[in-house]
């Protein structure tokens, strides 16, 4: 996305939501902005706001300080009602997207720790009872079928080290997407020599709910997907 064509659309919708604003007259900012601000519902579902989503909240921060103090200087009064909105908004968004990253990171540090430990039941309590896992292959699998391949994996592997990259975070009503980059090695020894270490990278979507107010895995695309493995011989497996 453009960062000159987001301003642009962006200022099409501030103008039609001040313009209406102003068809009511031109009240104090405590008139102006009530609990769900028409204006502020229509910016929020255009196209405009939806790139919006997808920025850093840093840049977010940035490009909505700006916009707000062109608002006030090109609309007046009107302007500077709606942009108060527009940050009071923009704020509360942020906060509460932070706080779902930083759930959604504590349940992936706890998924990871189930699979370093071969727990296969705080494994399972990662994902939701009617999980929809769409392979890379595009076959469909359901949480029993996933935890049989778990499972025996857990049989298999000596060690295991993995780590992901969140490249992106969308929220719709109940449910949290996000696109995800993830690495993994993982060590498997025989006749305690012989080593091999297979390492996958996977990006894939992972849509969350929350049951009993804990965040569980609904469904899985995985959009793309490389394996490649290594023999080593020796009295202990290479590490990366």
């Amino acid at each position: 996305m453009h960062l000159e064509s987001w301003r642009w659309k962006h200022w099409c919708t501030t103008a039609i939501a001040v313009s209406s604003t102003l068809l009511l007259g031109e009240p104090s900012c405590s008139q102006a902005i009530p609990t769900s601000p028409p204006s502020i519902e229509f910016a929020q579902n255009s196209a405009a706001e939806k790139d919006l989503q997808q920025l850093p909240p840093a840049v977010r921060r940035t490009l909505e300080a700006e916009l707000a103090q062109e608002a006030k200087a090109k609309f007046g009064k009107a302007g500077e009602c709606f942009a108060m909105s527009r940050t009071q908004v923009t704020n509360a968004d942020l906060a509460s997207r932070d706080s779902v990253e930083r759930e959604l990171d504590e349940r992936h540090a706890a998924a990871q720790d189930a699979f370093a430990r071969r727990d296969l039941e705080a494994y399972r309590a990662m994902f939701s009872a009617s999980l929809r896992y769409r392979q890379a292959d595009g076959e469909v699998i359901d949480r029993h079928r996933l935890m049989r391949d778990v499972a025996s994996q857990f049989r298999s592997f000596s060690a295991v080290r993995s780590s992901f990259v969140r490249e992106q975070l969308t929220a719709t009503g109940n449910e949290v997407t996000e696109t995800v980059d993830q690495s993994a090695a993982i060590d498997v020894t025989v006749f305690w020599i012989v080593h091999r270490t297979w390492c996958v990278h996977r990006r894939g979507e992972y849509s969350w709910t929350k049951s009993d107010g804990v965040w569980v895995i609904e469904k899985v695309t995985v959009l793309e997907e490389n394996v490649t493995s290594n023999w080593h011989l020796g009295l202990r497996p290479m590490s990366d």
